[in-house]
């Protein structure tokens, strides 16, 4: 094995670790700062980061760091509800149109082609802008629009795993279709399909941070989105507002997308 091969064999573990780093950081990390997030006037308004105000503060005087890891929290928390939700949808639609074939299979593939052609982020915004701009609206939003990724990865495992001889055998004695679908064939069909779901949490996160940058997310919530769009103004003079709101997007999904590729390249090791 090369040294590349060892380090691309081991993303998902050091992606995977990087990820535990930083929900662990979201989670602990303000029980060791004396800032509450939404706190104003904790220090001055604008200060750059120093010993007290790690990241600074913005132009309330509120505490960067402190509203970083809240806005961190709430991203983390979207990525992987919406992604559950998705993946209830795509396993799903992939395992009924997988398993049955024929009309079925092409009338769910239709319909997956009509979701996968229309613009995500402009339907999700539609969709929030409707039904008000909480936080169970932009995951529903989300998780509603993200599942034809899931649905095709799942519906190629069932293709290729329905027809396997023990498939066939539990099948020759009395097994049903719900049974050979969820208890014999999805349990083997996990790996891809968590690899894929893992991809889904980082591009719900970004979907979230576009929204709440345009004013479309939880205006009661602390989000890494909001947080960009309030410090627009004053990012010339106090770039750090920006910067590490930014950087935790950044960071976060990037981490999440190098797993769900790791894990990807795993269970699929012909795509090398």
């Amino acid at each position: 094995m090369t040294a590349r091969t060892a380090t691309r064999a081991g993303l998902p573990i050091y992606s995977g670790l990087l990820l535990l780093g930083i929900v662990l950081f979201a989670s602990m990390g303000g029980a060791l700062r004396p800032f509450d997030a939404e706190r104003v006037a904790v220090g001055p308004a604008l200060a750059a980061p120093d010993s007290v105000h790690l990241m600074g503060t913005d132009e309330l005087g509120r505490d960067v760091f402190n509203r970083v890891l809240s806005g961190t929290r709430v991203s983390l928390f979207v990525g992987i509800t919406a992604a559950l939700a998705a993946a209830l949808v795509g396993i799903a639609v992939g395992a009924t149109a997988g398993f049955l074939g024929g009309f079925t299979d092409d009338v769910l593939m239709r319909v997956t082609e009509v979701f996968q052609v229309i613009p995500r982020f402009f339907l999700a915004m539609m969709l929030v802008a409707f039904f008000g701009p909480s936080l169970g609206n932009v995951v529903v939003a989300i998780g509603l629009l993200s599942w034809p990724q899931l649905a095709r990865v799942v519906r190629a495992e069932f293709l290729s795993l329905k027809s396997r001889d023990y498939i066939e055998a539990a099948r020759a004695a009395g097994a049903g279709n719900l049974n050979l679908m969820f208890a014999k064939i999805l349990p083997n069909a996990l790996g891809p399909t968590m690899a894929s779901g893992t991809l889904l949490v980082a591009q719900a996160i970004l979907i979230e941070a576009g929204l709440s940058y345009l004013g479309l997310g939880d205006p009661s919530r602390v989000s890494l989105g909001l947080m960009l769009q309030q410090a627009q103004p004053i990012m010339r003079s106090a770039w750090w507002a920006t910067a590490f709101p930014g950087l935790a997007i950044f960071a976060t999904a990037i981490t999440i997308n190098l797993m769900g590729e790791g894990l990807t390249e795993r269970w699929q090791p012909h795509t090398r």
